[in-house]
């Protein structure tokens, strides 16, 4: 169980350090908190003191703090259908990395 939540620290810090979440880093850094909520399954939503958002493997949309925006960044780790909501991606209005390696 140790391996799995360190796989979703690591994935956090590697969005946080990507171009677009370097603002959220830049705000925790400055000793703001970072709000980590885990939904059921794999879902975990990280929201910045400035209300910046990461959405990683969102397979219940009705579960998270409020709905998508043009500024949350959605992550999505693999092809299992608790990880990967195919509605949600194809009307997902912000950036996204989805079952592969890249930048954002």
């Amino acid at each position: 169980m140790k391996a799995p939540v360190f796989k979703v620290m690591l994935l956090g810090l590697v969005i946080c350090l990507s171009s677009s979440g370097i603002g959220l880093l830049n705000q925790v850094l400055a000793g703001d908190s970072l709000k980590l909520y885990y939904e059921e399954s794999a879902q975990i939503e990280l929201i910045g003191p400035e209300g910046s958002r990461v959405l990683i493997d969102v397979n219940d949309p009705s579960a998270l703090s409020g709905p998508p925006t043009a500024q949350d960044v959605l992550l999505t780790t693999h092809n299992h259908g608790d990880h990967r909501r195919l509605d949600f991606i194809n009307s997902f209005p912000g950036k996204q990395l989805d079952v592969k390696t890249g930048e954002i």
